[in-house]
């Protein structure tokens, strides 16, 4: 029932075809969310925001397509080169358009990349447990709540898995994979929503193909690709993030140490 647009919700026939009773399943919903919505008063927009380094941005128009929330737009400059410029109203903070960028112009304001590389390098220097470490990088809506409901149900995960949470796993680079397993992941996990229900748009499915590419770079350092895996989740599906965490702990217990270059 939630859109792109704050305080807007949908329901019944104005998503897609649906029965009654889920009509009325999904008209409860909105209403509820625009009771709360409404409750608050006021709207308030935090400072969230992608922020662009002009002096690297130019002409590619990858973030204002890519932005779920069409809050970046391209302005022209003095050379005739053209560079992107971020609404702070609009932005939501998902991070989509770093993970984007093919030049690493833009970034966001509360979590720069080097700000990422650093809790990669600090969740993967201490391992208390017997296992081998693996790292769980979950998107703050579905992938963290899965999570956290399996903690909520009693469900214990490998405590081998470190979880790096991340406004939306449409943020994912190349480098963050490659830097986990530099600093001696033995495994890695990417989580996020489901494809068709991701919450930032397209987000989850940039992510896949992220892990794809990153797959194929892996086998070419010689590292199985099979020790790096995606998972959509919903966030009550906690059992299902258990299950797939004990199974990569298996998978890279079996297959040994990275053997890197």
């Amino acid at each position: 029932t939630e859109t792109m647009r704050r305080g807007v919700f949908i329901c019944g026939g104005a998503t897609f075809p649906k029965d009654a009773p889920t009509s009325s399943l999904h008209a409860h919903s909105a209403a509820i969310k625009t009771a709360k919505f409404l409750m608050k008063g006021k709207i308030v927009k935090d400072l969230k925001v992608a922020v662009v380094n002009e002096d690297y941005c130019g002409d590619c128009e990858f973030c204002p397509v890519t932005c779920p929330y069409g809050a970046i737009s391209l302005m022209p400059k003095d050379n005739g080169h053209f560079v992107a410029r971020v609404s702070e109203l609009l932005c939501e903070g998902c991070g989509v358009c770093v993970g984007s960028c093919p030049v690493g112009a833009i970034e966001l304001s509360h979590l720069k990349n080097s700000q990422i590389l650093a809790q990669i390098r600090a969740l993967l220097s201490v391992n208390e447990a017997s296992k081998p470490l693996i790292l769980a990088i979950c998107c703050s809506e579905c992938g963290h709540a899965a999570v956290d409901s399996s903690g909520m149900a009693m469900m214990n995960y490998p405590a081998n898995v470190r979880i790096l949470k991340v406004p939306c796993t449409g943020i994912l680079q190349v480098q963050h994979v490659l830097e986990a397993f530099k600093a001696g992941a033995q495994g890695v996990m990417v989580i996020g929503c489901k494809p068709e229900g991701c919450h930032y748009g397209t987000g989850a499915q940039k992510a896949q193909r992220k892990v794809e590419l990153a797959k194929k770079l892996l086998s070419e350092y010689g590292i199985e690709p099979e020790r790096l895996e995606m998972l959509n989740l919903v966030y009550i599906e906690g059992d299902q993030f258990v299950e797939a965490a004990k199974k990569m702990t298996e998978k890279v217990e079996t297959l040994g140490l990275v053997k890197l270059a």
